[in-house]
């Protein structure tokens, strides 16, 4: 097998106890479960991995159709461990008993309703106690960090929230005094790969949307954060900075390994050309 191990949320899951990073074609268990069945899927995916770690998650809903549970499989080792989140959407659907594990590399977290994924990302960098389950980063309870804490551990801005009135150079030094593992020669490469030269000096608001997108996406990528999320990093990008930020994701991939680090994206579509250590799907 030749890729990541995909997750997809539906009513009745399977989870695999697979390694992710394994080699093979992304595997969509709720879909094999649809077609093929509980006992016919689990035979399948045990003679492709080896292993007979699969285990069935029903998800009780009040609201069938306005429900959804993932089960996804859980590596007791990775730092960023969540258990039995529930996600509600602005419309009021839900997701139920969600459970991932986030080893070192990158995730990619595919939502194509858009429901879900910001409010995951919310939770994982702790800025609201989940109503249910917990987000745990090397045992500790996120949510329950200071804000210095966070800071020190986590990289988060939600692109949408407004920008202070200042520079991309200006707001790059604040947050190389808020994650110590800044690396600045990043920053220096990322800014003209992603066509950010000529503003690096102009005040945020003076940017277009997408020019704001790439200045965050550098300093994310700049900051060396052990926990870094990002929220739909290709939203209003053109397209030579799409390949470059592939690219730049790719390269972070190989130093993952090494350093540790956890990156979580999260996108509205399937993301080509980096290597995910895995996939999971808010469907």
């Amino acid at each position: 097998m030749d890729g990541p191990l995909t997750a997809v949320a539906a009513r009745s899951v399977f989870t695999s106890g697979c390694n992710p990073a394994g080699h093979g074609r992304p595997l969509e268990s709720g879909c094999m479960a649809r077609w093929m069945g509980a006992s016919a899927t689990r035979n399948v995916v045990n003679r492709l991995c080896g292993i007979g770690l699969w285990r069935r998650h029903l998800v009780p809903a009040p609201a069938p159709a306005a429900t959804i549970g993932l089960m996804t499989s859980v590596a007791p080792h990775a730092p960023l461990q969540v258990n039995a989140l529930t996600l509600e959407s602005p419309a009021g659907a839900r997701i139920t008993g969600f459970n991932a594990a986030f080893a070192p590399g990158l995730t990619l977290v595919v939502d194509e309703e858009g429901e879900h994924k910001s409010a995951l990302l919310h939770l994982l960098a702790g800025e609201a106690a989940p109503a249910a389950g917990s987000v745990r980063w090397g045992g500790i309870d996120v949510a329950a960090l200071s804000a210095a804490q966070r800071a020190a551990r986590i990289f988060w801005r939600d692109p949408r929230e407004p920008w202070p009135e200042l520079s991309p150079e200006q707001w790059a030094r604040q947050q190389a005094a808020h994650h110590p593992g800044w690396r600045g020669a990043d920053w220096q490469a990322l800014v003209p790969a992603l066509g950010l030269d000529e503003h690096r000096h102009k005040e945020m608001f003076r940017l277009s949307s997408g020019g704001r997108r790439k200045v965050l996406l550098a300093a994310a990528l700049a900051s060396a954060a052990p926990l870094t999320l990002i929220d739909e990093p290709e939203a209003a990008l053109d397209r030579p900075s799409i390949r470059q930020l592939r690219a730049a994701l790719a390269a972070e991939a190989r130093r993952c390994q090494a350093s540790g680090r956890v990156i979580v994206v999260a996108h509205y579509e399937a993301v080509p050309d980096v290597p995910w250590a895995q996939v999971l799907r808010l469907a």
